[in-house]
């Protein structure tokens, strides 16, 4: 008896999928759009990609979205218009049982932004992505002196991370700078000194000593007397007085 109930479970399941398809197939071709959607995936700045900024791309294609029959939609040629934008890293657009285009976009989230003495400002994201910063004015990292997108993607993302998000650094610290040989320094907020990092790595321990140093001589301000902190060296800080004192 449980093996003929089963059966007849079956064969009801199989004819109703047989019949949505079927009803689907149909009606595919006479489905009308109700408009569109767009939604950002993550969090980003509010000064960045919003929903208008891509509305704008869509707009641009001059494709008939709302009222139009779905098939006539060109929702391909819809993505990679969006995905021509240096600020997007993904999109995917969908229809909801209701018939509403979905847009949903996936943006690059810079991390720094580059101002080199040679060539045009860039941001930057985590995966080493460069982006122009004429569409957006936002506030990170901030790196000057000789720094290309190579250097940058190779040598500045770890470090980049780690300013943008780690206390107290992510507001002591105004600018990283990369000098003519490539050594990698920091100008903090506070002071006239200059923070020689030398190469980005090991940046928690180097920052690590430099904070126990502060702390060290915060009483009587004493590491105002100097012009440069020299972190490059493993497990040490090496100062050098500013001149006439």
């Amino acid at each position: 008896m449980k093996v003929v109930f089963k059966i007849i479970l079956l064969l009801g399941v199989l004819s109703y999928l047989v019949f949505a398809i079927t009803t689907l197939s149909q009606h595919s071709e006479e489905r009308v759009c109700v408009g569109s959607e767009v939604i950002i995936n993550g969090k980003v700045d509010k000064d960045y990609i919003t929903p208008r900024f891509i509305e704008n791309i869509i707009a641009a294609t001059e494709i008939p979205i709302k009222g139009a029959l779905v098939n006539n939609i060109d929702v391909r040629h819809i993505e990679n218009s969006i995905l021509s934008s240096p600020y997007v890293d993904s999109v995917t657009c969908y229809y909801t049982s209701g018939n509403l285009l979905c847009v949903k976009v996936v943006p690059r989230i810079p991390i720094l932004h580059a101002v080199p003495n040679q060539g045009e400002s860039f941001y930057m994201d985590a995966n080493g992505n460069s982006m122009p910063t004429d569409q957006f004015l936002l506030d990170l990292s901030l790196v000057t002196g000789y720094v290309t997108t190579e250097f940058a993607k190779e040598n500045l993302l770890e470090l980049a991370q780690f300013m943008n998000t780690q206390a107290p650094w992510n507001r002591e610290i105004q600018q990283i700078h990369v000098t003519s040989n490539q050594r990698i320094e920091l100008v903090p907020m506070k002071g006239e000194h200059i923070i020689v990092l030398g190469s980005s790595a090991d940046v928690e321990d180097k920052m690590k000593r430099l904070g126990a140093f502060y702390d060290a001589t915060s009483e009587n301000m004493a590491w105002q007397r100097y012009a440069t902190l020299d972190l490059s060296y493993e497990g040490q800080i090496v100062c050098k007085k500013k001149k006439n004192k």
